[in-house]
């Protein structure tokens, strides 16, 4: 290729419309021993170098919330795998990160006259191994 002419614009398989592009706000996370929790997940950060991961999750009336992250406390060498699936526009799953051997380091919440805000546990675990598993045959 002649130094002067560089291709401009997006790859021609970027604009196929089969293509589907990850998004940050497209997914779910999942404890394998607790799925009552994948709804109250709020925000999730993966720290691959360190193999952390921090997150925001809702507290419940019920306090399943609560009690699933005292398990983890309880129990390091619990199997318990989380899962964070990606999701395409129609609510189908692209792919997932499987986490395990999980050891939480950090387990607390911020309690605050001067806020209405909604009250959430703020997490951070070690994982040993993190897998990907591609589940849609897509572009």
């Amino acid at each position: 290729m002649d130094q002067d002419n560089y291709k401009m614009g997006l790859p021609k398989e970027f604009l196929s419309p089969n293509t589907v592009f990850l998004r940050r706000f497209r997914w779910i996370m999942e404890s394998s021993i607790c799925t009552a929790i994948s709804d109250w997940f709020d925000k999730v950060e993966v720290d691959y170098i360190n193999k952390t991961i921090k997150f925001d999750v809702i507290d419940d009336k019920k306090g399943v919330v609560f009690y699933w992250l005292q398990e983890l406390v309880k129990d390091k060498a619990s199997p318990q795998e989380l899962a964070i699936r990606m999701l395409d526009g129609c609510g189908k799953v692209v792919c997932s990160l499987h986490f395990s051997r999980l050891d939480i380091k950090v387990h607390k919440q911020l309690f605050d006259y001067e806020s209405s805000e909604l009250l959430r546990h703020h997490v951070e675990i070690d994982y040993k191994f993190v897998k990907r598993k591609d589940e849609l045959n897509i572009n």
